[in-house]
Protein backbone atom coordinates (compact mmCIF):
# COMPACT_ATOMS: atom_id res chain seq x y z
CA UNK A 1 0.00 0.00 0.00
CA UNK A 2 0.75 3.70 -0.15
CA UNK A 3 1.32 6.21 2.10
CA UNK A 4 1.82 10.01 2.09
CA UNK A 5 2.86 11.76 4.69
CA UNK A 6 2.27 15.24 5.37
CA UNK A 7 4.64 16.85 7.76
CA UNK A 8 5.22 20.53 8.86
CA UNK A 9 8.90 20.48 7.98
CA UNK A 10 11.49 17.81 8.41
CA UNK A 11 13.50 19.62 11.57
CA UNK A 12 14.48 17.76 14.08
CA UNK A 13 11.76 17.00 16.01
CA UNK A 14 9.62 14.68 18.20
CA UNK A 15 6.96 14.41 15.67
CA UNK A 16 10.00 13.91 12.83
CA UNK A 17 11.28 11.33 14.86
CA UNK A 18 7.94 9.02 15.08
CA UNK A 19 8.31 9.66 11.43
CA UNK A 20 11.76 8.31 10.77
CA UNK A 21 11.50 5.36 13.30
CA UNK A 22 7.93 4.46 11.28
CA UNK A 23 9.79 4.78 8.08
CA UNK A 24 12.53 2.47 8.85
CA UNK A 25 10.32 0.27 10.34
CA UNK A 26 8.70 0.07 7.04
CA UNK A 27 11.48 -0.69 4.59
CA UNK A 28 12.29 -3.73 6.62
CA UNK A 29 8.55 -4.69 6.73
CA UNK A 30 7.74 -4.57 2.89
CA UNK A 31 4.45 -3.96 3.09
CA UNK A 32 3.51 0.27 3.37
CA UNK A 33 5.85 2.14 1.03
CA UNK A 34 6.06 6.03 2.25
CA UNK A 35 6.42 9.22 -0.07
CA UNK A 36 7.01 12.18 2.55
CA UNK A 37 5.94 16.02 1.57
CA UNK A 38 7.32 18.69 3.95
CA UNK A 39 5.71 21.71 4.24
CA UNK A 40 8.64 24.03 4.49
CA UNK A 41 11.94 23.69 3.86
CA UNK A 42 13.69 23.74 7.12
CA UNK A 43 16.68 21.32 8.37
CA UNK A 44 18.16 20.52 4.78
CA UNK A 45 20.49 17.84 6.97
CA UNK A 46 17.82 15.62 8.74
CA UNK A 47 15.97 15.61 5.54
CA UNK A 48 19.21 13.05 5.09
CA UNK A 49 18.16 10.70 7.26
CA UNK A 50 15.17 10.02 4.97
CA UNK A 51 16.59 9.10 1.96
CA UNK A 52 17.24 5.65 2.20
CA UNK A 53 13.28 5.00 4.02
CA UNK A 54 11.02 6.64 1.78
CA UNK A 55 9.96 6.02 -1.76
CA UNK A 56 10.09 10.02 -2.56
CA UNK A 57 10.57 13.50 -0.54
CA UNK A 58 8.35 16.32 -1.68
CA UNK A 59 9.50 19.92 -0.04
CA UNK A 60 7.58 22.79 -1.10
CA UNK A 61 8.98 26.03 -1.55
CA UNK A 62 8.11 29.55 0.39
CA UNK A 63 7.97 30.79 3.91
CA UNK A 64 4.32 30.79 4.40
CA UNK A 65 2.45 27.78 6.11
CA UNK A 66 -0.44 27.67 3.69
CA UNK A 67 -0.89 29.73 0.28
CA UNK A 68 -2.94 28.86 -2.61
CA UNK A 69 -0.10 27.74 -5.03
CA UNK A 70 1.00 25.20 -2.22
CA UNK A 71 -2.54 24.41 -2.00
CA UNK A 72 -2.32 23.45 -5.70
CA UNK A 73 1.27 22.09 -5.51
CA UNK A 74 0.05 19.78 -2.47
CA UNK A 75 -2.53 18.63 -4.68
CA UNK A 76 -0.22 17.91 -7.85
CA UNK A 77 1.95 15.56 -5.90
CA UNK A 78 -1.29 13.66 -4.22
CA UNK A 79 -2.23 12.94 -7.73
CA UNK A 80 0.99 12.39 -8.99
CA UNK A 81 1.97 9.81 -5.64
CA UNK A 82 -1.96 8.40 -5.67
CA UNK A 83 -1.60 7.32 -2.06
CA UNK A 84 -4.20 5.10 -0.34
CA UNK A 85 -3.77 7.09 2.81
CA UNK A 86 -2.68 10.65 3.21
CA UNK A 87 -1.32 10.59 6.80
CA UNK A 88 -0.90 13.64 8.29
CA UNK A 89 1.43 15.08 11.38
CA UNK A 90 1.09 18.51 12.98
CA UNK A 91 -1.30 20.93 13.07
CA UNK A 92 -0.25 22.84 9.95
CA UNK A 93 -0.33 19.96 8.24
CA UNK A 94 -4.12 19.76 9.58
CA UNK A 95 -4.76 22.98 7.95
CA UNK A 96 -4.76 21.60 4.48
CA UNK A 97 -7.48 18.80 5.53
CA UNK A 98 -10.31 21.09 3.72
CA UNK A 99 -8.22 21.12 0.42
CA UNK A 100 -7.42 17.05 0.58
CA UNK A 101 -10.43 15.50 -1.36
CA UNK A 102 -11.80 12.02 -2.70
CA UNK A 103 -8.79 10.45 -0.40
CA UNK A 104 -8.57 8.64 2.97
CA UNK A 105 -7.23 11.03 5.68
CA UNK A 106 -6.10 10.29 8.85
CA UNK A 107 -3.90 12.31 11.11
CA UNK A 108 -1.64 11.64 14.10
CA UNK A 109 -2.08 14.21 17.29
CA UNK A 110 0.86 14.76 18.71
CA UNK A 111 -0.31 17.37 21.41
CA UNK A 112 -3.74 17.66 23.38
CA UNK A 113 -4.68 20.90 21.73
CA UNK A 114 -5.28 23.93 23.73
CA UNK A 115 -2.84 22.64 26.95
CA UNK A 116 0.05 22.45 24.04
CA UNK A 117 -0.86 25.82 21.72
CA UNK A 118 -1.47 28.73 24.88
CA UNK A 119 2.05 27.94 25.36
CA UNK A 120 2.84 27.88 21.68
CA UNK A 121 0.23 30.68 20.66
CA UNK A 122 -1.04 32.46 24.03
CA UNK A 123 -4.12 31.87 25.93
CA UNK A 124 -6.36 33.52 23.37
CA UNK A 125 -4.78 32.63 20.02
CA UNK A 126 -4.05 29.16 21.55
CA UNK A 127 -7.60 28.93 22.07
CA UNK A 128 -8.61 29.33 18.45
CA UNK A 129 -6.58 27.70 17.30
CA UNK A 130 -7.62 24.29 19.32
CA UNK A 131 -11.73 25.01 18.28
CA UNK A 132 -10.10 25.00 14.60
CA UNK A 133 -8.17 22.41 14.78
CA UNK A 134 -11.56 20.32 16.51
CA UNK A 135 -13.31 21.43 13.20
CA UNK A 136 -10.70 19.99 11.12
CA UNK A 137 -10.42 16.82 13.45
CA UNK A 138 -14.51 16.08 12.83
CA UNK A 139 -13.82 15.97 8.72
CA UNK A 140 -11.11 12.79 9.48
CA UNK A 141 -11.43 9.41 8.79
CA UNK A 142 -9.51 8.39 11.84
CA UNK A 143 -7.45 10.24 14.49
CA UNK A 144 -4.50 8.16 16.06
CA UNK A 145 -2.87 9.91 19.62
CA UNK A 146 0.17 8.73 20.55
CA UNK A 147 -1.11 7.99 24.03
CA UNK A 148 -4.29 7.33 26.10
CA UNK A 149 -4.39 10.82 27.44
CA UNK A 150 -4.15 12.49 24.27
CA UNK A 151 -6.76 10.06 22.68
CA UNK A 152 -8.93 10.74 25.96
CA UNK A 153 -8.95 14.71 25.42
CA UNK A 154 -10.18 14.30 21.64
CA UNK A 155 -12.94 11.40 22.53
CA UNK A 156 -14.28 13.64 25.45
CA UNK A 157 -14.44 16.75 22.82
CA UNK A 158 -16.83 14.05 20.83
CA UNK A 159 -14.03 13.60 18.24
CA UNK A 160 -15.11 9.63 16.66
CA UNK A 161 -12.75 7.45 15.46
CA UNK A 162 -9.76 8.06 17.74
CA UNK A 163 -6.79 5.31 18.20
CA UNK A 164 -4.28 5.05 20.72
CA UNK A 165 -1.02 4.20 19.21
CA UNK A 166 2.11 5.00 21.33
CA UNK A 167 5.58 6.22 20.08
CA UNK A 168 8.14 3.63 19.07
CA UNK A 169 11.69 4.05 19.18
CA UNK A 170 14.55 2.06 17.55
CA UNK A 171 17.84 2.91 19.87
CA UNK A 172 21.28 2.44 17.37
CA UNK A 173 24.66 0.73 18.38
CA UNK A 174 26.52 3.67 19.57
CA UNK A 175 29.48 5.08 21.48
CA UNK A 176 28.98 7.06 24.59
CA UNK A 177 29.70 10.45 24.03
CA UNK A 178 33.44 10.84 25.97
CA UNK A 179 32.05 13.06 28.40
CA UNK A 180 35.52 12.81 31.20
CA UNK A 181 35.06 15.80 32.25
CA UNK A 182 31.76 15.74 33.68
CA UNK A 183 31.12 14.81 37.79
CA UNK A 184 29.07 11.83 38.09
CA UNK A 185 26.38 11.18 38.57
CA UNK A 186 25.39 12.97 35.08
CA UNK A 187 21.55 13.88 34.69
CA UNK A 188 19.92 15.02 30.76
CA UNK A 189 17.60 16.32 29.66
CA UNK A 190 16.53 15.88 26.13
CA UNK A 191 13.72 18.50 24.53
CA UNK A 192 13.03 22.14 23.65
CA UNK A 193 14.24 25.01 25.95
CA UNK A 194 11.13 26.80 26.70
CA UNK A 195 7.85 27.45 28.97
CA UNK A 196 6.45 24.40 28.32
CA UNK A 197 8.80 22.25 28.93
CA UNK A 198 9.48 24.06 32.27
CA UNK A 199 13.29 24.12 31.66
CA UNK A 200 13.90 26.94 33.87
CA UNK A 201 12.16 25.11 37.14
CA UNK A 202 14.84 22.02 36.38
CA UNK A 203 17.79 24.39 36.33
CA UNK A 204 17.08 26.72 39.11
CA UNK A 205 16.75 23.67 41.46
CA UNK A 206 19.29 21.68 39.99
CA UNK A 207 21.53 24.76 40.69
CA UNK A 208 20.14 25.86 44.69
CA UNK A 209 20.70 22.01 45.40
CA UNK A 210 24.23 21.74 43.84
CA UNK A 211 25.18 25.07 45.70
CA UNK A 212 25.14 23.03 48.88
CA UNK A 213 26.36 19.48 48.22
CA UNK A 214 27.97 17.73 44.95
CA UNK A 215 24.93 15.97 43.03
CA UNK A 216 26.62 15.76 39.81
CA UNK A 217 26.38 17.67 36.32
CA UNK A 218 23.29 17.78 34.56
CA UNK A 219 23.07 18.04 30.58
CA UNK A 220 20.87 20.02 28.46
CA UNK A 221 20.00 18.71 24.76
CA UNK A 222 18.20 21.31 22.78
CA UNK A 223 17.44 24.57 21.77
CA UNK A 224 14.42 26.88 21.18
CA UNK A 225 13.94 27.47 17.48
CA UNK A 226 11.17 29.71 17.42
CA UNK A 227 12.70 31.77 20.41
CA UNK A 228 16.55 31.82 20.55
CA UNK A 229 16.63 35.40 22.70
CA UNK A 230 14.48 32.89 25.41
CA UNK A 231 17.13 30.23 24.81
CA UNK A 232 20.10 32.81 25.28
CA UNK A 233 18.40 33.91 28.28
CA UNK A 234 18.59 30.52 30.28
CA UNK A 235 21.92 29.31 28.88
CA UNK A 236 22.95 32.39 30.12
CA UNK A 237 21.39 32.60 33.43
CA UNK A 238 22.54 29.25 34.27
CA UNK A 239 26.23 29.20 33.10
CA UNK A 240 27.37 27.57 36.06
CA UNK A 241 30.35 24.57 36.04
CA UNK A 242 27.42 22.10 36.94
CA UNK A 243 25.49 22.67 33.87
CA UNK A 244 26.31 22.09 30.71
CA UNK A 245 24.42 23.42 26.87
CA UNK A 246 25.03 21.35 24.50
CA UNK A 247 22.49 22.87 22.11
CA UNK A 248 20.91 21.22 19.14
CA UNK A 249 22.58 18.07 18.28
CA UNK A 250 22.09 14.92 15.85
CA UNK A 251 24.19 12.56 17.84
CA UNK A 252 21.18 12.53 20.79
CA UNK A 253 22.08 8.93 21.90
CA UNK A 254 25.71 9.58 22.22
CA UNK A 255 24.97 11.66 25.07
CA UNK A 256 21.87 9.57 26.78
CA UNK A 257 24.27 6.63 26.37
CA UNK A 258 26.47 8.17 28.65
CA UNK A 259 23.90 9.13 31.10
CA UNK A 260 23.08 7.37 34.79
CA UNK A 261 19.33 9.63 34.72
CA UNK A 262 17.03 11.83 32.17
CA UNK A 263 15.11 13.96 34.05
CA UNK A 264 12.09 16.91 32.83
CA UNK A 265 9.85 18.73 34.53
CA UNK A 266 7.21 19.24 31.63
CA UNK A 267 4.15 20.51 31.91
CA UNK A 268 2.20 19.11 28.55
CA UNK A 269 3.49 16.54 25.99
CA UNK A 270 1.63 14.06 24.08
CA UNK A 271 4.26 11.20 24.74
CA UNK A 272 7.26 11.71 25.14
CA UNK A 273 9.58 10.96 22.50
CA UNK A 274 13.27 11.62 24.40
CA UNK A 275 12.28 10.01 27.56
CA UNK A 276 11.56 7.00 25.77
CA UNK A 277 14.59 7.28 24.07
CA UNK A 278 15.94 7.24 27.44
CA UNK A 279 14.04 3.97 28.58
CA UNK A 280 15.24 2.81 25.49
CA UNK A 281 18.91 3.34 27.40
CA UNK A 282 17.85 1.90 30.11
CA UNK A 283 18.06 5.41 32.14
CA UNK A 284 16.48 5.71 35.66
CA UNK A 285 13.52 8.72 34.70
CA UNK A 286 12.79 11.64 37.03
CA UNK A 287 9.77 13.14 35.69
CA UNK A 288 6.81 15.80 36.06
CA UNK A 289 3.75 13.66 37.49
CA UNK A 290 1.84 14.48 34.65
CA UNK A 291 -0.49 12.02 32.72
CA UNK A 292 1.49 11.54 30.19
CA UNK A 293 4.62 11.01 31.80
CA UNK A 294 2.01 8.24 34.25
CA UNK A 295 1.83 6.46 30.90
CA UNK A 296 5.37 5.41 30.51
CA UNK A 297 5.37 3.60 33.86
CA UNK A 298 3.68 0.19 33.35
CA UNK A 299 4.81 -1.65 36.38
CA UNK A 300 5.18 -0.83 40.42
CA UNK A 301 8.99 -1.89 40.08
CA UNK A 302 9.90 0.38 36.86
CA UNK A 303 12.92 2.96 37.24
CA UNK A 304 10.87 5.91 37.53
CA UNK A 305 10.50 8.75 40.16
CA UNK A 306 7.07 11.66 39.70
CA UNK A 307 7.06 14.90 41.19
CA UNK A 308 4.05 17.41 41.85
CA UNK A 309 6.32 20.51 42.87
CA UNK A 310 9.65 21.89 43.34
CA UNK A 311 9.92 20.27 46.59
CA UNK A 312 9.50 16.97 45.68
CA UNK A 313 11.35 17.79 42.49
CA UNK A 314 14.19 18.46 44.79
CA UNK A 315 13.96 15.17 46.77
CA UNK A 316 13.58 12.81 43.68
CA UNK A 317 17.58 14.56 42.54
CA UNK A 318 18.88 13.99 45.71
CA UNK A 319 17.79 10.85 46.33
CA UNK A 320 19.19 9.36 42.95
CA UNK A 321 22.10 11.59 43.58
CA UNK A 322 22.71 10.09 47.39
CA UNK A 323 21.69 6.30 46.04
CA UNK A 324 23.10 6.53 42.67
CA UNK A 325 25.25 3.68 42.98
CA UNK A 326 22.67 1.32 44.58
CA UNK A 327 19.81 2.36 41.60
CA UNK A 328 22.16 0.84 38.50
CA UNK A 329 19.85 -1.99 37.45
CA UNK A 330 17.12 -0.09 35.93
CA UNK A 331 14.23 -2.41 34.90
CA UNK A 332 13.14 0.68 32.17
CA UNK A 333 14.87 -0.87 28.94
CA UNK A 334 12.69 -4.23 29.49
CA UNK A 335 9.46 -2.19 29.02
CA UNK A 336 10.31 -0.32 26.42
CA UNK A 337 11.22 -3.46 24.58
CA UNK A 338 7.83 -4.31 25.40
CA UNK A 339 5.97 -1.43 25.03
CA UNK A 340 7.90 1.34 23.48
CA UNK A 341 10.08 0.04 20.64
CA UNK A 342 9.32 1.25 16.36
CA UNK A 343 8.56 -1.93 15.53
CA UNK A 344 5.54 -2.26 17.73
CA UNK A 345 4.38 1.42 16.86
CA UNK A 346 4.82 0.35 12.92
CA UNK A 347 2.58 -3.13 13.29
CA UNK A 348 0.11 -1.10 15.23
CA UNK A 349 0.26 1.58 12.23
CA UNK A 350 -0.07 -1.47 9.71
CA UNK A 351 -3.36 -3.00 10.82
CA UNK A 352 -4.81 0.83 11.41
CA UNK A 353 -3.84 1.30 7.70
CA UNK A 354 -5.26 -2.17 6.80
CA UNK A 355 -8.71 -1.37 8.72
CA UNK A 356 -9.16 2.23 6.99
CA UNK A 357 -8.44 0.97 3.27
CA UNK A 358 -11.24 -2.12 4.37
CA UNK A 359 -13.63 -0.11 6.36
CA UNK A 360 -13.98 3.18 5.59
Amino acid sequence: MKILIIVPSLRKTGVTEVIKNLVIQSKKNGEVSYSLLALKDEDSYNKRSFFNYVEKIFILKGNKNISILKIRELNKIIKKVNPDIVHLHGFVSELYIPFIRNRKVITTAHNMGEGDFRFTYGPMLGALISILQLVLYRKLDVIVGVSKSVSKHYTSKKIKRVYTIENGVCVPSTTPKEIKCFTRPIGIYVGNVDKRKNVEALLDNFHRISKKQNIGTLIIVGDNPKDKSFFDKVRYKYDFNEIYFTGRVSNVFEYLSAADYFISASKNEGLPMAAIEAMGENLYLILSDIPQHRELKKNNNQNIVFFKNDKEMKNAILSYTNNADNLINSTNYKIFSEYFNSKIMFSKYLALYKKIINDY
